[in-house]
């Protein structure tokens, strides 16, 4: 169902970019290395989904403090730490492509984008973190008793 809705979201995305090269026949050039940009970010994304599906059943098993637990969190924040890397990469790339015709929103979108990626980076950073001690305080306790 998921891989249905990214395809169908990539299926409007390009019709809606052959919509906007056929407005702006300036920078109609750019249709397709802006819709492959777009396609490439989301590889990370989709990583890290299929890594909170996996950490989901682990949670569900009652296996959330363990050393796998702590790997897929850690996927998880690595594929954002990538998307907020590429993102300005490709921002900078596309800025400078777009020289002559640069529109707000493109800049808007980059920026939502960035400050998406580095919240949700933080967010599984703190959440490794706690999750790794969980998981030291969990086994240390199984030792003790």
């Amino acid at each position: 169902m998921l891989a249905a809705g990214v395809a169908f979201a990539y299926l409007l995305l390009y019709l809606v970019s052959v919509d906007l090269a056929e407005q702006y026949p300036v920078l109609a050039h750019l249709q397709q290395p802006l819709f492959i940009t777009a396609v490439v970010a989301a590889i990370p994304s989709l990583v890290a989904l299929q890594a909170l599906w996996s950490f989901a059943s682990l949670v569900a098993n009652g296996e959330a403090f363990s050393p796998r637990a702590v790997a897929l969190l850690r996927r998880i924040r690595n594929c954002f730490a990538v998307t907020a890397a590429y993102l300005f990469v490709a921002f900078t790339a596309v800025t400078i492509a777009m020289q002559p015709g640069q529109s707000p929103s493109v800049f808007l979108a980059f920026v939502v984008g960035e400050i998406i990626s580095l919240f949700l980076f933080t967010f599984a950073a703190v959440m490794v973190g706690l999750f790794d001690n969980a998981t030291s305080l969990r086994e240390e306790n199984a030792l003790t008793v």
